[in-house]
């Protein structure tokens, strides 16, 4: 898997509240909010060449966006997804990330 679509499928995730409860049905022992707040802040790697080489410019800004949006949250206590979803924080990412996904995925 491309470092591309590792991060298309990232973003898809933080843009998509249904399979994030999915994520967590599926793995109970986790700390599900806590992965997916890090996983909000893990998107953006511009010291990376092959990170850089897969995104074009305006690609790689809303990226960046969307990872300070995503260290925001991670300071965003929460017992479960559907508790980390009521958040202004969370919501905020879920927005963007929906947002560039539909972006992303235009070739």
């Amino acid at each position: 898997m491309s470092i591309r679509d590792t991060v298309l499928s990232a973003v898809q995730l933080l843009a998509s509240p249904q399979e994030q409860r999915d994520y967590e049905r599926s793995v109970p022992i986790a700390n599900v909010p806590g992965e997916l707040s890090e996983a909000g802040r893990d998107l953006f790697y511009p010291k990376s060449r092959e990170y850089v080489e897969a995104f074009s410019d305006d690609e790689l800004r809303d990226l960046a966006y969307l990872d300070g949006l995503g260290r925001e949250a991670t300071r965003v206590e929460a017992a479960s997804v559907n508790e980390l979803q009521k958040r202004p924080e969370w919501r905020r990412v879920m927005a963007v990330a929906k947002d560039l996904d539909a972006r992303l995925a235009v070739p």
